[in-house]
């Protein structure tokens, strides 16, 4: 069975680390905070109709901070390299969009970061199928839909409104994920 490559990615505070917690709970793995911030990567395995998949996923934040940030021991690869290598090799990414009007310019800023580093490497994002998890839809003072889909776009995307911090779209977001990098043309 081949394993399929997501990552999470979006601002500090969007929902991403939470909403992987409930995707692993939902598939069977027994999570806490310690092994959700310690562990590069979650395999696990993924149900989708009659299909049975194994899914590695990554969290990442896409943060200049971590891309230029070196170490001295030669053995140790950097956690900004990490999550670039995660990110260029996902088959799919999951992108947590905080709504709220006074965190959304962050998420736009790194959907351009995602973009930037990807450019830098001679690759597309839309080459890439994008699930934007729009979370925190039961705050005040929330960007439109509208909006959202009209500044966070890529070739092959979809959107999925939740409440990460409930669980409600975080599964939903991941199912519709795989189901886009199913459905993917051959290239």
């Amino acid at each position: 069975m081949s394993v399929l490559n997501v990552v999470y990615v979006g601002p500090s505070l969007s929902g991403r680390r939470t909403s992987l917690m409930h995707v692993l709970k939902t598939a069977g793995l027994t999570v806490d905070l310690e092994t959700l911030f310690t562990r590069d990567k979650h395999t696990f395995t993924w149900q989708i109709g009659e299909l049975r998949l194994l899914v590695s996923a990554a969290l990442t934040e896409l943060s200049s901070r971590f891309v230029y940030e070196e170490v001295d021991d030669p053995s140790v690869v950097p956690r900004g390299r990490r999550e670039l290598e995660y990110i260029r090799n996902a088959d799919g990414i999951l992108f947590v969009i905080d709504r709220q009007q006074a965190r959304i310019l962050h998420s736009l800023d790194r959907l351009e970061r995602l973009r930037l580093e990807f450019s830098l490497r001679g690759l597309d994002l839309d080459t890439r199928p994008v699930v934007f998890q729009v979370n925190k839809s039961d705050c005040r003072d929330l960007c439109s839909m509208e909006w959202v889909r009209e500044n966070f776009q890529v070739s092959r995307c979809d959107y999925i409104e939740s409440v990460a911090a409930r669980g409600i779209g975080a599964v939903e977001s991941l199912s519709r994920l795989l189901e886009l990098i199913l459905s993917a043309p051959v290239q």
